[in-house]
C-alpha cells in the first residue's frame, strides 16, 4: 500500500512519521494501527484509491494470518 504514494518522503509527510520510521514500515510491510488515520487522510488528500480502513484492516488481517 504504501507503493501507492508518490514517494515514501510524500506518505511519511502523510503517516506524520519520520522518513525512517516509513522506511521501517515498508521494510517489514506493516502500518502500524495508530497511524491508519492518517494514511486515510493523506490518501483522500493526495486522490490515491482503495485505502480505507477496510483496506487496511484487510491488509493487517491478511499479514497476521501468514505469520
Amino acid at each position: 500500500m504504501i507503493s501507492t504514494w508518490p514517494s515514501l518522503a510524500k506518505f511519511a509527510a502523510d503517516a506524520r512519521v519520520s522518513y525512517g520510521a516509513a522506511k521501517k514500515m515498508r521494510a517489514r510491510g506493516s502500518i502500524r494501527i495508530k497511524y491508519w488515520p492518517a494514511i486515510i487522510d493523506g490518501a483522500c488528500r493526495r486522490g490515491i484509491p482503495g485505502v480505507s480502513s477496510k483496506s487496511l484492516m484487510a491488509a493487517h488481517t491478511a499479514a497476521k494470518a501468514a505469520s
